[in-house]
């Protein structure tokens, strides 16, 4: 077994107990939320994971998506009910926090009889040790060398968990087995943020005034001069009595020593530290809360940014574990980006007409979207063609419609070919005509004129 001591703690230590920093400050999971902007990167990350849909589709042997699976038992885990006592946004939620803070979520997978998985268990990070077989413990039957996840229950009990037990959400990590934690790697940062704080904090308790020395010429007994400071403090403090007079007598003179709140600096101060924290995260300023710089022109792209760089990577995280671990060959989960963009009904409706129109997306995909029911009418399940905007079902293998046909084969009897060879060069059936006048140029024969006469021509007798 791994030894520590509280010179050299080991890694799994501080994780539990946080870890001292130079500002003198032990970071702990509770302390580093009370800093805004850790708060808010975490639960920016948090929600916006565990918010969007993550259905479960069929896939074929080539790779392609399918039909999604409603009644699969993981569609329900990820996106109604992750166990009987929480929410699938609930337990994603925490998951995706723990993965933030500590670099890695942990869940316990329960399955049903016939090994199908029934429940995801959320496990707390600072009780989790990867440990291998033969070397850090001893397990009977199992290969030395086996990666076995030691989880320690509230008793102080130890409990192995063979790792197709455990769904395992990963931060970028060194070894690839587990993340680096975010509250080790910047706990310098996390607790430069919280000493500023709290030195601000006390700085305005103090009515925001920088220190005070009352001078005298002649030496003071002891007992005078903490009647003197009791006497002051209570006459300028709290801040609600900060602009109250000061009258000295005996000889006495104010001076200041120290700096102000511009010359320190705070509020500079704080801004370097909520960056530097952001930068660790990778969270553009306006999700925590600095709009200083954002305009209506750069806020859409801070969101693509958002999309791209930050969050992206924990959704292929998630979809990749839980293809690995909860999902068999011929199944898929995949997170919906799409539900970003609910929010701006511009921006849908821009979506869907490049979808429709690129050949990307079916109606009816694009009203599953908006959550309406599908649509019977004719083409609503099908890929309409960019051009002419008609369904691929009135394409033929060569592009063309059937007026396409028909308007090629007139030409080819134009030219003086055989309506029945041009009929079947496209396909088309031979169809007899009629012998009649298109229906476009035949008149009323009552109001035809016989020539000669000036009379309508007699029953039967030919018009011209």
């Amino acid at each position: 077994m791994a030894t520590t001591s509280p010179r050299q703690p080991a890694y799994w230590l501080t994780r539990l107990f946080g870890e001292d920093t130079a500002a003198g400050i032990r970071v702990s999971d509770r302390l580093a939320l009370s800093e805004t902007t850790v708060f808010s990167a975490t639960r920016n990350l948090a929600e916006d994971v565990g918010s969007v849909p993550c259905p479960v589709y069929a896939e074929d042997d080539d790779g392609n998506r399918g039909d999604r699976l409603r009644n699969h038992p993981v569609h329900r885990i990820l996106n109604r009910e992750a166990n009987p006592e929480m929410a699938a946004v609930t337990f994603r939620e925490t998951i995706q926090g723990h993965a933030v803070l500590r670099g890695n979520g942990y869940s316990e997978i329960e399955f049903d009889q016939v090994m199908r998985p029934r429940a995801l268990w959320p496990l707390d990070p600072r009780h989790m040790r990867l440990v291998r077989a033969g070397r850090d413990v001893v397990i009977a039957g199992a290969p030395d060398g086996q990666l076995v996840y030691e989880y320690t229950l509230p008793s102080g009990q130890r409990k192995l968990f063979h790792p197709s037990l455990i769904h395992h959400v990963r931060g970028f990590g060194g070894n690839g087995l587990q993340g680096y934690s975010f509250l080790i790697m910047a706990s310098e940062t996390i607790a430069k943020a919280i000493a500023e704080r709290t030195y601000s904090a006390r700085f305005f308790a103090n009515d925001a005034t920088p220190q005070i020395v009352l001078k005298h010429q002649l030496k003071i007994e002891k007992a005078k001069r903490e009647e003197l400071r009791a006497d002051w403090e209570d006459a300028h403090r709290p801040l609600s009595h900060k602009h109250r007079m000061a009258i000295l007598d005996g000889g006495l003179e104010l001076e200041k020593i120290g700096v102000n709140p511009e010359e320190a600096q705070l509020v500079e101060t704080r801004k370097l530290s909520r960056a530097e924290i952001s930068e660790w995260i990778r969270m553009p300023p306006d999700k925590v809360g600095d709009f200083e710089r954002m305009t209506f022109s750069n806020a859409e792209h801070s969101d693509i940014f958002y999309v791209k760089y930050t969050v992206r990577a924990w959704w292929v995280r998630w979809d990749q574990e839980s293809n690995r671990k909860l999902l068999t060959s011929g199944e898929l989960a995949e997170h919906l980006a799409d539900g970003f963009l609910r929010g701006d009904t511009k921006t849908r409706s821009e979506y869907y007409q490049q979808g429709f129109a690129g050949s990307n997306l079916i109606p009816n995909e694009a009203r599953r979207l908006e959550n309406r029911p599908p649509s019977d009418a004719p083409g609503a399940g099908e890929l309409w063609f960019p051009l002419a905007m008609k369904p691929a079902s009135a394409f033929d293998q060569h592009g063309m419609t059937m007026l396409d046909k028909a308007n090629a084969v007139a030409t080819l009897v134009r030219a003086g070919y055989e309506p029945a060879a041009a009929a079947t060069a496209f396909g088309l059936p031979d169809v007899a005509h009629s012998g009649l006048v298109p229906i476009t140029v035949q008149v009323d024969p009552s109001t035809l004129v016989d020539p000669a006469t000036g009379q309508p021509p007699a029953q039967g007798a030919p018009t011209t």
